[in-house]
This record gives structure tokens, sequence and C-alpha cells, in this order.
């Protein structure tokens, strides 16, 4: 261990090491499996609907396939940050056993792996954030500015660049990270805000409109949007505040997978959400059979009446009310 300096051997420790990277991947992978199983229920309650016809199942046939690349795409994350889980703490341990630091070394810049990681770990929330409002502007203003911090941070593995370069690319991808989750936030707020404004100005030309059903669509829209700004901020003020041997686990698989999560949770719960009313509306369809009491010596034949749901209150009081005038008449 004496051709390490102390200053970096003093960044390593058995938490840093493995804690760290343990905890991490447990936390990815728990994200990932219920992502798994919303993404399943997502393409199952889709599949269901591939009867309808006209716009309702081109809008299927899209989200489908929207759904499809985000979760390949977030699968491929999964698969790469699992194996540079692997390869970090094997670099740190051949450092420590040789006792010289080139085996970080070449973990860190001569590793053509290292490099394609850790430009597809920058290039996944670029696409995933695009896959969820392709149409605006200031999201490709932002994801252009973070893959130019990308491109600078990979210089400055690549080769030997001022580190002066290596900050610039940093800020870059905070700043990057930051106003995309300010602007993920606003257009989740609007589009919430606009589904509110116009089933108000509906309500006002007397046409009436659901208040549940806009009420719950909104909530899903907030609940469900605002999960990757969460993520995008919290991971940012994590890593910018804390270390390894501070922080229980990183945030950065999460937010990655929160980009996925998010629309796929919107896709599900308003699907289902059509579900449960769809049901509603024919359970209040379901008719039922009833019959008057028979008068005493007489012969009792099965003549149904059918009634809609929402009388058989009043049937019910009926039967109850002949029953009763019956049995006054016999005493």
């Amino acid at each position: 261990m004496s051709g390490i300096p102390e200053s970096i051997a003093e960044l390593y420790t058995a938490r840093s090491i493995i804690v760290y990277y343990v905890t991490t991947a447990s936390a990815m992978y728990f994200a990932y499996g219920l992502y798994v199983l919303l993404f399943g229920t997502s393409i199952y309650i889709m599949h269901r609907h591939q009867q309808e016809q006209g716009d309702e199942r081109l809008d299927n046939n899209l989200y489908s396939l929207l759904t499809i690349i985000l979760f390949v795409l977030s699968t491929v994350f999964v698969v790469d940050w699992t194996i540079e889980s692997i390869r970090g703490p094997s670099a740190v341990f051949n450092m420590f056993k040789t006792g010289s630091t080139q085996p970080m070394v070449d973990y860190y810049l001569n590793s053509p792996g290292k490099i394609v990681a850790n430009s597809f770990n920058g290039l996944v929330p670029i696409f995933l954030n695009g896959g969820l409002h392709a149409d605006s502007s200031l999201l490709f203003a932002t994801n252009a500015t973070a893959l130019v911090g990308i491109i600078i941070d990979l210089i400055y593995l690549a080769r030997d660049i001022p580190e002066s370069l290596h900050h610039i690319g940093n800020a870059l991808v905070v700043g990057s990270d930051i106003s995309s989750a300010v602007i993920n936030s606003l257009i989740t707020l609007l589009t919430a805000g606009r589904m509110w404004w116009i089933h108000r100005q509906v309500r006002t030309q007397a046409v009436y409109a659901s208040d549940t059903l806009v009420g719950t669509i909104s909530r899903i829209i907030l609940e469900s949007g605002i999960i990757y700004p969460v993520f995008i901020v919290l991971n940012q003020v994590v890593g910018q505040t804390s270390t390894p041997d501070e922080a229980p686990f990183s945030l950065y698989p999460l937010a990655v997978l929160s980009a996925g999560i998010a629309p796929t949770l919107i896709i599900v719960r308003a699907k289902l959400g059509k579900g449960i009313e769809s049901l509603h509306s024919q359970v209040s369809e379901i008719r039922f059979t009833s019959r008057p009491a028979p008068n005493e010596g007489t012969i009792i034949r099965p003549q149904a009446q059918v009634h809609s749901i929402g009388n058989i209150r009043a049937s019910m009081e009926n039967d109850v009310y002949v029953g009763m005038s019956k049995e006054a008449t016999a005493v």
C-alpha cells in the first residue's frame, strides 16, 4: 500500500466500497421490480383494448410502443449499472492488493467499457425524459445542455485535459438536471391545471361533466408526474452534500428509473380508472327479477317481472307493503 497516496486511500472505506454499492443495488432492484409489475400491467391492460377502433386504438398502439421503449432502456441501464457495480469495487480491491493506483487508472481512463457505460448512464435519462414530453423545446434545450456536459466528462476521462473543464462539465449536468426538474414540474402543473380550467369552462356553459372523473385524472397526473422531478432534485442534493460514507445509497438509479415509472404509472392508473368507470355503468344496467306475493289457495306460476337496479328499493318497499296488508286482512 506504500505506493497509494494517503489522500486517495482515505477515500475508500469498507462502507464506500461494499455497503454503498450493495444498498444502492438493492434500492435499484426494488424500484425495477416495481417497474416490471407496472409495465406488465400496462401491457396487459392495453392488450385488452386492442378491439377498439379508430383513434383510441391508434393511441393504445402508440402508448404501447413508447412504454416498451422506456422499459427496454431502463432494463439496459439496470444491467449496465449492475456490471459497473462489480467492476468498480474490483478495481479498488486490485489497487490495494497490488499497492499501486494503476488498476484504478486503467479503470477510469483506459477502459472503453467504462467510457461507454458513463456515456449510456448519462444518455438514458435524456432519452427517458424526452419520451415524457418530446414536443417541448425547453426540455430539448436542457437535454442538449446535459449532453454537452456528458461529452466534456467523457473527454476528461479519455484524455489528459485540465480539471477545470471537468468542473464545467459537471456544472452543466447539474444545471440541466435542475432545470429539467423545474420544467417537468411546470408541465405537470400546467397539464392538470388546463384540464381543470377546461372542465370549469364547460360547467359555465351549463354542460354537465363529472367532477369526480376530472378530479381523479388531475390527481393521477399530479401524483405520478411529480415523481421524476422529485427524484432528480433529491439525487442532486444528496450527491452534492454528502459522500458515499455518509449517504445510505445513491439516488441516481432511482432518478433514472423514475423517468420510466412515472409515465407507465399514469397509463396504468388512467386505464384502471376507465375500467372501473365502465364497470359502474354496466352494473347500473343489471336487471333483477321479482314476483308478487302469492295469495292463499292459488297456484304459483313463475311470472317474472323485470326491474332495473335503480328501482330495487321501490320494489322492495312495495312487496313489504303488500305483505303487511295481507296479514292485516287475515287477522
